[in-house]
């Protein structure tokens, strides 16, 4: 997945409340100091993050409907950046 706007830290979208401490800990499995993008590029790649150390069926759900959302958003403003 491509990026229209710079990648954010984790650490911000947890400072902001935007992100359970248990995800991101679970986040920080993955990558040390994760990035949102990584996160992104991380589920498109594996589907999942359940098999990630400490992550259960909840925190599971929680990233991947971030990831989900991520997604749509990123699809919709590509689509509209095609038609102009």
């Amino acid at each position: 997945m491509g990026s229209l706007i710079n990648d954010i830290p984790l650490k911000v979208l947890h400072e902001n409340k935007l992100l359970s401490s248990r995800a991101f800990t679970v986040c920080k499995e993955i990558k040390r100091e994760p990035t949102f993008n990584e996160i992104i590029n991380f589920y498109d790649e594996h589907h999942t993050f359940i098999k990630v150390r400490n992550c259960g069926i909840n925190t599971n759900i929680e990233l991947e409907e971030i990831c989900k959302h991520a997604i749509d958003v990123y699809n919709k403003l590509e689509n509209r950046l095609e038609l102009h």
